[in-house]
C-alpha cells in the first residue's frame, strides 16, 4: 500500500505534498490493496487538506471525461449457446392483407394522370393492411423508385403519424435517409414516390452473413450514425433505428450502403419526451423507466445494431423471451463480450460500444461522438 501511495504521490504532484488519502467516487475511504481492484474504477486522492463532500459531486463534463476511463465489460469465458437474434419484427407496410388496394395492385388506370404520364408504373413489390408498393420508372431517365399507395380509409386513427411521416420526410436530404422525391395526395389515397433500394434492409443481411468484419461494421455504423447526427442536428429522433427499417444498398464494388427508412415514429424534440415506442430489442433504458427520453435514444439502438454487426446476437437477451427480463437486462445495462464470439473483436470496437450503450444519456455518446471515435475513424483511412 505504501508503494502505491508513493506512486500515486508521483503521479498526482498535490500542492500538499504526498497523497496520505484516497477515496472511491462512492466516498469510501480506500485502506487496502485489494479495494484497487474491485468494483470501482475512479479514485480521489488527497494530501494533509481536508475534503467536502462536495468533491464527490460530478459536474457534467467531469462525468462525461470520468465514463470514457471505466471498465468496458470485459472477455467472459464459458459462453453457453450462442443467443440468436430476435425474430424479424413486420414492417407496417409489409403484413399481408385483403382490400380495395387489390385494384391498385394491377390496374394503372386508377392511378393519377400525372403519375402515369411521368412514370412507367411495374409490379408490386410489397404490400401491408394500409399500403402497397410498386416498382415505378421515371420514363425521362429510366431511374427506378418505389410508389407506395396508400389507402386514407384505412388510415383511421393513424393520420397523424402518416402525415408525420411525410411532412418530416419532405424536409430530410442526405445520403443515407431515404429520400421522397414526390407526393401525389387524392380525396381517398395518398401516392408518395420514394428513393428505391433494392438490396432488401439489414436484418436480411444479418440473417445470411451471420456478422460481419470490423471494416464492414465500422462502414456501416458510419452511415448510420451520419444519417443520425443530421437527423439530430434537426432536433428530430427517429425513435425506431432497427436492421429492419435500414435499407442495403450497393456500390459498383458491391460494398453495402446503407440507407434509414420508416419515419413513422420519428418527431421533432423540443422537449423530454414521455411516449413509450420502439422495437423492445433496441429500446433505450429511459424509455422503459418513463423518465423522459431524448435524441440519445437512436444512439442507445445503434450501440445494440453495432454489437449484433461484430457478432450476430444482441446484447440484452432473455433465454426464454421473457420480455420483462429483457427489459430488466436492458434497465441495469446488463451485457457482456462471450470470449467464444468476441476474442477477435478490438478494443476500441468494444470500447465504443460502451460509450454507446450508457445507460445515463447525459453521459452516453452523441451521434457526433460515435462519429469521431478512434475505430470509426482508423476505418476510414484503411
Amino acid at each position: 500500500m505504501e508503494q502505491v501511495l508513493s506512486a500515486l504521490t508521483e503521479a498526482a504532484c498535490l500542492d500538499s505534498g504526498a497523497v496520505r488519502k484516497v477515496f472511491t467516487l462512492s466516498r469510501q475511504p480506500v485502506t487496502s490493496l485489494p479495494q484497487f481492484f474491485a468494483t470501482e474504477d475512479v479514485f480521489f486522492v488527497y494530501g494533509n487538506e481536508r475534503f467536502s463532500q462536495e468533491d464527490f459531486e460530478l459536474e457534467f463534463e467531469e462525468s462525461k471525461a470520468i465514463q470514457q476511463y471505466k471498465k468496458v465489460p470485459g472477455l467472459r469465458n464459458g459462453a453457453g449457446p450462442k443467443p440468436k437474434m430476435p425474430k424479424k419484427e413486420l414492417n407496417r407496410t409489409y403484413e399481408s392483407n385483403e382490400n380495395l388496394l387489390a385494384k391498385l395492385s394491377k390496374d394503372n388506370t386508377a392511378l393519377p394522370a400525372i403519375l402515369r404520364q411521368k412514370f412507367n408504373i411495374g409490379d408490386m413489390i410489397g404490400d401491408g393492411n394500409f399500403a402497397i408498393v410498386r416498382l415505378c420508372v421515371d420514363k425521362s431517365t429510366n431511374e427506378e423508385y418505389a410508389l407506395k399507395i396508400i389507402d386514407k380509409s384505412k388510415c383511421k386513427g393513424k393520420e397523424d403519424m402518416i402525415e408525420n411521416e411525410v411532412r418530416i420526410l419532405r424536409r430530410l436530404c442526405h445520403p443515407h435517409v431515404m429520400k421522397l422525391v414526390e407526393e401525389q395526395d387524392t380525396k381517398n389515397m395518398l401516392y408518395l414516390v420514394c428513393e428505391y433500394v433494392r438490396g432488401g434492409d439489414l436484418f436480411d443481411a444479418i440473417t445470411v452473413a451471420q456478422k460481419f468484419s470490423e471494416d464492414q461494421a465500422a462502414l456501416m455504423i458510419t452511415h448510420l450514425t451520419s444519417a443520425l447526427a443530421y437527423l439530430h442536428n434537426l432536433n428530430i429522433v427517429h425513435r425506431d433505428v432497427k436492421p429492419e427499417n435500414l435499407l442495403v444498398d450497393m456500390d459498383g464494388d458491391r460494398v453495402k450502403i446503407l440507407k434509414l427508412g420508416d419515419f413513422g415514429l420519428a418527431c421533432e424534440v423540443n422537449e423530454p419526451l414521455y411516449t413509450v415506442c420502439g422495437t423492445p430489442t433496441y429500446v433505450a433504458p429511459e424509455i422503459l423507466a418513463e423518465s423522459g427520453y431524448g435524441l440519445k435514444i437512436d444512439v442507445w439502438a445503434a450501440g445494440v445494431i453495432l454489437y449484433i454487426l461484430l457478432c450476430g446476437y444482441p446484447p440484452f437477451v432473455s433465454q426464454d423471451n421473457d420480455q420483462e427480463k429483457l427489459f430488466d437486462c436492458i434497465l441495469r445495462g446488463q451485457y457482456d463480450f462471450p470470449y467464444e464470439y468476441w476474442h477477435e473483436v478490438s478494443d476500441l470496437a468494444k470500447e465504443l460500444i460502451f460509450n454507446m450503450l450508457q445507460l445515463a444519456p447525459e453521459v452516453r455518446f452523441s451521434a457526433e461522438d460515435v462519429l469521431d471515435h478512434p475505430w470509426l475513424q482508423y476505418a476510414a483511412c484503411s
